[in-house]
């Protein structure tokens, strides 16, 4: 009885691990009920599930929140932009729908595309803006190349997330458990799959939990400032030596 119940086991792992995406479903979705604060939720959720994923469990509540609130404004940003092109899809395609004789109706299926493709890209933004301390410009490149280069991982991560929708609209009872895993299970599975690909761009002295954690702005700068400072110690370090090779 004490392997099965007992608090390394395969069973109690499994529990707790379903508890923790049970948390940081409820925690999402309450995140983004005022609209505007959903990209900052999504992002602070990948940040949680890439540390479940790394077996780098902590709080769930305590870190979600910390990292909500240093996305809080890259996140935010980029999910309005984001939103703003999906609205311009959808009122486009039901304009489309209800004056058919005004534009062509192929137009309908170039929208979805265009929108289907803009999709692919967002399974990669919010991971990115949570790993990577980039400008928001930087970010959505590097989205778009990586839904480039990673193709397949991308298509099957649009299929994970397609799945919850197809199941709620399938059977509307689903609908509890969908209020209980529906965002942070496939967002979980994804993880697994973009946590390989971030790892090739990460140092390799990342820490012992290997993710690093969510550092203040004023951390953020000193740290920027003392690897300016060791670069150009380094520059100057190397001058001298061309200098010194050139007398001899």
């Amino acid at each position: 009885m004490d392997k099965i119940f007992g608090l390394d086991s395969p069973l109690t792992r499994f529990l707790t691990k379903a508890a923790n995406l049970m948390i940081l479903n409820v925690l999402t979705l309450v995140c983004c009920v005022p609209v505007f604060t959903a990209g900052a939720a999504i992002t602070a959720m990948h940040y949680v599930l890439l540390r479940m994923v790394r077996d780098e469990d902590g709080y769930i509540v305590k870190t979600y929140f910390r990292a909500f609130k240093d996305n809080f404004k890259q996140a935010t940003a980029v999910w309005l932009f984001y939103l703003v092109l999906f609205a311009f899809f959808i009122v486009d395609i039901m304009l489309i729908r209800q004056n058919p004789d005004v534009l062509p109706h192929f137009m309908i299926y170039i929208l979805s595309a265009a929108a289907m493709v803009l999709f692919m890209t967002v399974q990669w933004i919010f991971p990115l803006i949570m790993r990577f301390e980039n400008p928001v410009s930087v970010n959505v490149k590097n989205a778009i190349l990586l839904m480039v280069a990673q193709l397949p991982r991308t298509l099957l991560m649009t299929v994970i997330w397609a799945v919850p929708a197809a199941v709620f609209a399938l059977f509307v009872y689903a609908f509890p458990v969908l209020l209980m895993f529906g965002i942070s299970l496939p967002a979980y599975v994804c993880a697994w799959m973009y946590s390989p690909v971030f790892k090739k761009f990460e140092p390799e002295d990342r820490g012992e939990d290997g993710v690093d954690d969510v550092s203040s702005e004023e951390e953020k700068e000193k740290a920027y400032t003392e690897l300016r400072r060791q670069m150009e110690e380094d520059k100057e370090s190397a001058e001298d030596e061309n200098q010194t090779e050139q007398k001899l």
